[in-house]
């Protein structure tokens, strides 16, 4: 639809030469920089802010922003609505297939686009707010430079790293499932969406609590996350062997209440 948008308003855009074997690359490789002249990008990218938010709709799920579907990227596709982590790659992924690069930041504040016009070496860049319906913001009014004033140095964010990127999307996830995925399998859920978080991040002591505490409260084998904390290194080892000792004291209560058990049978 975005193509098609394009090729009504801007037939002779050089995207239209592009062979569909270079075009099928773009849509499994990173881009390092724009395919196109600042002009031919401002083309693309009014087109995909016509079809993506105002056409079809897509925008911030701000009535229920916490639902965990805001953070399945299935659903926001048919739903249209999500959270600024969802929307942003779902609208990076289509800008790279159109020889766009957008650079997802990821700021304690909130998640957005970085785009700089034309190709390197670039002077403009400005960030794309897919939540609030593809707002284009110019970094002097981007809410990283809010409550500074112009002389003072604006913080700099560094392009997420897809592993970056897959964290903040599961940390969404279990805070959203902490408040609604207590039914219909939410346990479950939450239980795989730690045991990533413990793989993605080996050294957050606090997940492998936050893990523990769900296998102990639904009794679960414990004995894998035990494997797991003796085999690692931890920046706090005094910490770390707390949890250690809280998973086995456990370990020995659900014993000595299976022994029990057997000898009020026998």
């Amino acid at each position: 639809m975005v193509r098609e948008h394009l090729l009504y308003h801007n037939p002779n855009h050089p995207l239209f030469k592009i062979s569909e074997e270079v075009l099928e690359k773009w849509k499994v490789t990173n881009l390092e920089d724009n395919e196109w002249s600042s002009e031919h990008c401002r083309q693309i990218l009014k087109s995909m802010k016509y079809v993506l938010c105002e056409k079809l709709g897509f925008c911030g799920n701000t009535n229920n922003y916490y639902m965990p579907q805001n953070s399945y990227i299935n659903q926001v596709l048919e739903n249209k609505h999500g959270l600024p982590i969802t929307l942003a790659i779902i609208y990076e992924s289509i800008g790279r297939r159109l020889g766009i690069n957008c650079e997802p930041i990821s700021s304690p504040a909130h998640f957005l686009l970085r785009f700089s016009e034309g190709r390197k070496p670039h002077n403009t860049s400005y960030y794309i707010d897919v939540f609030n319906k593809g707002e284009i913001i110019r970094s002097s009014r981007c809410m990283f430079s809010h409550g500074r004033d112009e002389h003072q140095e604006r913080p700099t964010y560094q392009r997420a790293t897809a592993l970056e990127v897959i964290e903040r999307m599961a940390n969404n996830l279990e805070v959203a499932l902490r408040d609604h995925g207590q039914t219909n399998g939410g346990i479950t859920l939450m239980k795989s969406v730690l045991e990533f978080l413990v793989l993605v991040t080996p050294q957050d002591l606090t997940t492998i609590v936050y893990l523990a505490r769900l296998y102990m409260s639904y009794n679960m084998d414990t004995s894998r996350l035990e494997k797991l904390i003796t085999s690692r290194e931890f920046q706090s080892p005094e910490q770390a062997q707390r949890v250690l000792n809280m998973l086995r004291g456990y370990e020995a209560h659900i014993k000595y209440n299976k022994v029990n058990l057997f000898n009020q049978v026998v």
